[in-house]
Order: C-alpha cells, then sequence, then structure tokens
C-alpha cells in the first residue's frame, strides 16, 4: 500500500496499491469466486457436525 499525505487544509491522504498489491488482486479474485460458487457446499458439510 502506497500513502501520500498533503499539505492542505482540511488534510488529505491518498491511498494506493503497489505493484505487489496489484499483483495479488488476481489469486484473491479466484478464490473469492470459488467461495461464491462453493460456500453453500462448504456450509452443508457442517450441517449435523458441532462447529
Amino acid at each position: 500500500m502506497r500513502r501520500q499525505a498533503f499539505a492542505e487544509v482540511p488534510p488529505r491522504v491518498e491511498y494506493a496499491l503497489t505493484g505487489l498489491g496489484q499483483s495479488a488482486l488476481e489469486p484473491v479474485d479466484v478464490l473469492c469466486r470459488w467461495a461464491e460458487q462453493n460456500g453453500d457446499a462448504v456450509l452443508a458439510t457442517h450441517d449435523g457436525h458441532d462447529r
């Protein structure tokens, strides 16, 4: 994460992903889509089991 502060009133700060952060977007997106597609099945395996 890159942070840039500006000497203004009121104070202003902007944040942006670094190249490393950008490189994580695709794998995180794939994991989120997997969770959306399989979440119900994962939860169904827990039915009847102690949590």
